[in-house]
């Protein structure tokens, strides 16, 4: 069952780094600041590129229907280089995969409930989807290779890291920090990505936050509100990110 769970995440993982997803995040907030942080990543593109690139033996293969969810909690609770509040934060989480080849369905839904601004705050911190918990699935699998090497441990989604969240009764916001921005962007394998953008590749990216109160004040380039004032739309390119990362700033109040 381990050998399973850690497949299972490596595969995760391993997916992030490819540009055939779209990822839809939501956040919901209650009155007393509890709620759920769900992230719905969705990859039937890269399924309909795997036929194109497949022999008839391999799409044999490859034929099978997935559908299976693993807690989070049984893997939390294993780690001990996690902090006592990433363990709690997680413990009630969940990672769902369905996948249909035939019909090109590859979704993987991460699911979190919260229970206070601050934990919301820490699922924000650096996410654009999945970063935060890709990291601590990482720390669960067994290390390989030179883990010194920048360009084995370069990741897209540590342009996230650049911004800092603060979340807290009555405001959400999210700031670039310019220096370490450009920290990150030093390290030439990151330059890949930006080069990417550049060449028209998108992974759209789409996060969605529903407050508990009307919003009051909302500023951010890709922010939109809905009729009703209680739901924030940020929707971007995230390769664009490495070229504009400004345009993820946004503060809302409610």
């Amino acid at each position: 069952m381990r050998t399973l769970k850690f497949f299972f995440l490596a595969t995760i993982i391993s997916i992030v780094a490819l540009a055939c997803y779209e990822v839809n995040d939501s956040v919901t907030i209650n009155s007393n600041g509890s709620g759920s942080y769900v992230a719905k990543m969705d990859m039937g593109q890269m399924l309909e590129m795997l036929k194109s690139m497949s022999t008839e033996e391999d799409i044999k293969k490859l034929q099978k229907t997935i559908d299976t969810v693993v807690n989070l909690g049984s893997i939390t609770d294993t780690l001990s280089n996690l902090s006592k509040e990433q363990r709690e934060l997680f413990h009630n989480g969940q990672i769902g995969m369905k996948m249909d080849f035939n019909n090109s369905v590859f979704v993987i839904t991460t699911t979190v409930p919260f229970k206070s601004y601050s934990q919301l705050q820490t699922l924000l911190q650096g996410t654009g989807s999945m970063s935060a918990i890709s990291g601590m699935m990482k720390k669960a699998l067994p290390s390989t290779g030179d883990q010194s090497s920048g360009a084995d441990n370069a990741s897209p989604d540590e342009v996230f890291s650049a911004f800092s969240v603060t979340a807290s009764k009555g405001t959400i916001k999210k700031t670039l920090d310019a220096g370490k921005f450009k920290e990150i962007m030093a390290r030439p394998e990151m330059q890949q990505y930006t080069q990417m953008g550049g060449a028209g590749i998108e992974i759209p990216y789409t996060t969605t936050i529903n407050l508990p109160s009307p919003v009051t004040a909302l500023t951010g380039t890709n922010a939109t509100l809905s009729a009703d004032k209680k739901t924030v739309t940020i929707k971007y390119n995230f390769l664009s990110l490495f070229a504009n990362p400004e345009q993820l700033n946004y503060s809302i109040s409610f």
